[in-house]
């Protein structure tokens, strides 16, 4: 009689189970499990934990190449930001176990630290904000302001580049000053505190030309400009002086233009202007029109001149602009200075004045420019001075005759 003996055979474990997590955070995830239901003779090593990114077909070990004893892991320091999976097999001495696959899929992402953190700023009322973080890793992170989170959309823009996260406010307001900014990303945070300034006044409609006003010669030019601020006030400056108003300057605010109105503009007044801010200000080139030159307050027809013999002749008009050039002419032949003929020309002001006046100097004068002139009708009037005792005295002079003598009577006159 044979006595038959079986070897118990050795099998690989079964797989684990009841595979839960039972934590997670952004950069870590805690995953814990049970051993095989099964009793098999051969008792169980340890366990294989791996995870694979969601999209791709590789699976790589959590505990590289170590078996873990015990039924929970906790996998951490990942390279990249992802989706991922996890499973778990039990190994003995004679082999491996079927996978048991984790349920669910988990965004996970690296730790990291901060490599440039936030500093307290300083921003502008009323203008944009931007503030940025760096980490030493690609990861996710979030942004709060005075401890509310915040999110992108018509306040905030949150962006991020590669390692780089920023933050951008759209509009500051005054109620944001004192606020503290944080950033909490890769295990690791950032803050600082935020101040707001009141917004500067500047100029609304300033460009990088100089802006130039033309205007015709007697007529009003406006110059304007335009603030950030209704209730600003400003300077109105020319040739680094203030302008006083009155006549010729006058001073207009309408919402926020600040106008100034050059009346009877001349020659004199081209040049630049400046409109002064306390910490800004705004020039404006103020120029004539290249219109043809023509003579002010000119009457209609010929105007009437006379003048009496031995006085002088003296003719006057005005043109604009005051550079003009001007020809006197007298029966239309151009006149030309001497001893006794000169040209006047002072601003708009055009004078010729001929000495001693003779009968000869009566006719027909003009004074011309290129589109325009004035004309006078000269008439030199003769002065008859009354005859005059040279030798008249206040009292009655006496002359003695004798009878029957000649007796001789004289006066001198004057003319």
């Amino acid at each position: 009689m044979v006595k038959l003996g079986t070897a118990a055979r050795k099998h690989p474990p079964d797989p684990p189970v009841d595979a839960v997590v039972q934590n997670k955070t952004d950069s870590s995830i805690s995953i814990q499990w049970s051993p095989p239901d099964s009793d098999r003779p051969v008792p169980i090593k340890g366990y294989i934990v791996e995870k694979r990114k969601i999209g791709t077909q590789t699976w790589q070990r959590c505990n590289a190449g170590e078996n873990i004893i015990s039924t929970e892991i906790t996998v951490f320091n990942f390279t990249e930001e992802a989706t991922y999976q996890f499973r778990i097999s039990a190994t003995n001495d004679f082999g491996q176990s079927p996978y048991l696959e984790v349920p669910g899929s988990f965004y996970l992402e690296p730790s990291a630290e901060i490599t440039k953190g936030l500093v307290n700023s300083s921003a502008v009322s009323g203008e944009e904000f931007s503030i940025s973080v760096e980490l030493s890793a690609v990861c996710s992170g979030f942004w709060s302001l005075n401890g509310r989170l915040l999110r992108s959309g018509a306040d905030y823009l949150i962006t991020r580049s590669k390692n780089i996260h920023t933050l951008l406010i759209r509009v500051v307001t005054v109620e944001m000053n004192g606020a503290e900014v944080k950033f909490v990303g890769g295990g690791s945070q950032s803050s600082c505190i935020m101040s707001v300034k009141a917004r500067p006044v500047r100029f609304t409609n300033k460009s990088d030309h100089l802006e130039v006003v033309t205007c015709s010669a007697q007529a009003t030019a406006q110059l304007t400009a335009e603030v950030s601020d209704y209730d600003t006030q400003v300077a109105w400056m020319k040739n680094g002086r203030e302008i006083k108003m009155g006549k010729k300057y006058e001073y207009l605010m309408n919402e926020r233009k600040r106008i100034l109105m050059v009346h009877n503009v001349t020659e004199e007044d081209v040049g630049v202007y400046e409109c002064v801010l306390a910490d800004d200000k705004l020039s404006m080139q103020l120029t004539l029109k290249d219109e043809p030159a023509k003579f002010l307050n000119k009457a209609r027809g010929t105007m009437g001149m006379s003048s009496s013999l031995k006085g002088d002749l003296e003719l006057s008009c005005e043109v604009s602009p005051a550079s003009a050039v001007v020809v006197w002419r007298k029966d239309q032949v151009e006149i030309t200075e001497d001893q006794r003929t000169t040209f006047v020309s002072k601003g708009t002001q055009r004078k010729v004045v001929i000495k001693s006046a003779k009968k000869s100097d009566e006719g027909h004068y003009s004074c011309e420019t290129a589109a325009d002139k004035v004309t006078f009708q000269v008439k030199i009037k003769e002065t008859q001075a009354a005859a005059a005792f040279s030798n008249k005295e206040s009292v009655q002079r006496e002359v003695k005759a004798t009878l029957s003598q000649k007796a001789t009577l004289s006066c001198n006159v004057s003319d």
